[in-house]
């Protein structure tokens, strides 16, 4: 299995990191009470690839997002147990809606610290266990057409609002690398690009989603370890959103199906050089409104839930309770008595050969990583969301142009105030930055 001479190595492991039922759940403020029971189990899956310099990592997480010490405390030990180093390590999650929280949403429980702890050590078993079993590998890749997702951000007479807009971009391709081993196949990654919400908030289960669904099929069909990266998806829902679990498990089975149809034309592809790159890019916010703006902002209609949910007393009253809470710490920054904390989003591009990821933090619009993925010299660019630490939605310039919950209303449940409408294309410059300085060998 020897590319130009040189080898290839990989290794892949799982391990579960399901919550215990009467789990409180987070991603969605209008669910109320914890999770009743299991959909499907939550796991982290790692993925190591490396050759005779360099060692690439890629985690992933069916969890909504991490923060940056839980980021920091696994490259850390990658680094003291492996020489890993620190912008080697890619951490991705699906961002599902129905996993415990790792970060702090008003309105939403945080998990407690044991459970997050447990995450991360069981995240570094399954990197110590990849890397145990790392055998020489090839690559194969393809792209197919797919599609799950749409368009969410719909315009009315009354503003954008979060339904469907078919004219508007959307993703319509599915990529698929498989890792194959002398034993056979080691490892399936694939990704697509959709908010994971075809179960919803209605039943509290715990589940990564159609995600899930997907690698659950494939790991039980082809006796593997199936890595889902969720692609750039601020803007983009699925197109059967909170149609509950038969559509889920529908759309699972239809994604996995689709993942073992695209590896049947699948190519070879060499898979040197191995290489990585990382930036921290400063995203600036906007100017402060003064306290009478803030007051009109307070009256403006609240469009972060569906119309039948904002009718339930109990969640308006989380509602009130996260929107009095927002714009307390807001008057504390207007007054002076604090100030907006600095926001990075770090964008990560690693490299295999003519495959590369490109890793960006938060929420990417779509058409973002369409903006990467273009310039990409590389024959296989994947432009990821969900990446590393989380820093929220990163909308386009237009975005913020139209408004909508993405850019008015989202901050408010996860910072304090708005970001500069330019921080989407400082995102972009800094990837095709990357791109451009990623060495040939």
């Amino acid at each position: 299995m020897r590319t130009s001479g040189r080898q290839l190595w990989s290794g892949a492991a799982r391990r579960e990191i399901t919550p215990a039922i009467g789990t409180p759940l987070s991603g969605f403020i209008a669910r109320l009470g914890a999770a009743t029971g299991v959909a499907h189990r939550l796991f982290a899956r790692s993925l190591i690839l490396r050759d005779e310099q360099v060692t690439l990592v890629v985690v992933e997480f069916d969890l909504l997002a991490l923060a940056g010490w839980h980021i920091d405390e696994i490259r850390r030990r990658c680094r003291l147990n492996f020489t890993i180093l620190l912008e080697n390590v890619l951490i991705s999650t699906t961002q599902t809606l129905l996993g415990p929280g790792m970060v702090p949403l008003r309105g939403c429980t945080v998990a407690n610290l044991a459970y997050q702890w447990k995450v991360i050590n069981r995240a570094w078993e399954a990197i110590s266990e990849a890397h145990a079993r790392l055998s020489p590998a090839q690559i194969r890749v393809n792209r197919i057409p797919f599609r799950l997702g749409v368009n969410r951000r719909q315009r009315t007479p009354s503003g954008v609002v979060l339904g469907i807009d078919r004219k508007k971009p959307c993703p319509r391709m599915l990529d698929v690398l498989e890792i194959k081993t002398k034993d056979g196949k080691l490892c399936v990654l694939f990704s697509h690009t959709a908010h994971p919400y075809i179960l919803g908030g209605d039943l509290n289960l715990i589940s990564g989603d159609f995600p899930s669904a997907a690698c659950e099929f494939l790991e039980k069909t082809e006796g593997i370890v199936a890595i889902f990266l969720n692609g750039c998806a601020g803007d983009i829902a699925p197109l059967r959103a909170f149609e509950g679990l038969d559509a889920l498990r529908e759309e699972g089975i239809r994604l996995g199906s689709a993942v073992l149809s695209a590896l049947k034309g699948a190519k070879q592809l060499p898979g040197f050089p191995l290489a990585a790159m990382s930036k921290q890019v400063h995203l600036p916010h906007r100017k402060l409104p003064t306290l009478a703006e803030l007051t009109a902002m307070r009256r403006e209609p609240e469009r972060t839930v569906r119309p039948r949910e904002r009718i339930n007393p109990a969640i308006r009253a989380k509602l009130r309770s996260a929107l009095e809470h927002w714009s307390g710490s807001l008057v504390a920054v207007i007054e002076g008595w604090t100030s907006l904390e600095p926001i990075f989003a770090e964008v990560q591009v690693i490299r295999a050969g003519d495959f590369c990821l490109v890793g960006i933090a938060g929420e990417p619009f779509f058409s973002l990583g369409q903006r990467i993925s273009r310039f990409s010299r590389f024959r296989y660019t994947w432009t990821l969301g969900y990446c590393n630490e989380y820093c929220g939605y990163l909308p386009t310039a237009k975005a913020f142009s139209e408004g909508g919950y993405e850019v008015s209303d989202s901050y408010r449940y996860l910072g304090i105030w708005q970001l500069e409408p330019s921080c989407g294309s400082r995102v972009v410059q800094t990837a095709r930055q990357l791109l451009e300085e990623m060495p040939e060998r």
